[in-house]
């Protein structure tokens, strides 16, 4: 995901015994897998999202991490934007918890796709950032 761009992601996720009003979602970026770089909160079977600010969201094993409270992550001149974020239940029980296998509890699991967008700076922004500097530096020379 190196390449600017609009990417769109596919998931599939195993119910708990409880049906919640919120489904959050935790994107780690960078090899970090402590702290995430975008986290949102998606109405249940909606697609009405904000960031998520809360100080007790999970990562996929479970374990208890801090909402980002950004739909932005910004490394350098690298930056992700979560732009779409939906999800509902139905479809079958086709996952378990941390694997692809249907899982013991019955039911429809959840499912639902979220959109990123990709920007990085082109090379050709680096090209004429360089010349321009370069004709500033000629002409204060010349004075």
């Amino acid at each position: 995901m190196s390449t600017a761009g609009t990417y769109t992601f596919g998931f599939r996720a195993q119910p708990l015994f409880q049906s919640p009003g919120q489904f959050g979602l935790n994107l780690f970026f960078g090899g970090n897998g402590n702290t995430p770089g975008i986290s949102a909160l998606v109405t249940a079977n909606g697609s009405t999202f904000v960031a998520n600010g809360a100080p007790l969201t999970h990562r996929l094993d479970g374990l208890p991490v801090s909402g980002a409270n950004t739909l932005l992550y910004v490394n350098g001149d690298f930056r992700v934007t979560l732009t779409a974020l939906s999800q509902a239940r139905s479809g079958g029980n086709r996952v378990g918890p941390y694997t692809n296998n249907p899982g013991l509890i019955g039911g429809n699991d959840y499912f639902g796709s979220f959109t990123l967008d990709v920007e990085t700076p082109e090379p050709s922004t680096y090209a004429l950032l360089g010349a321009g500097l370069g004709a500033l530096a000629l002409r204060r020379r010349r004075r």
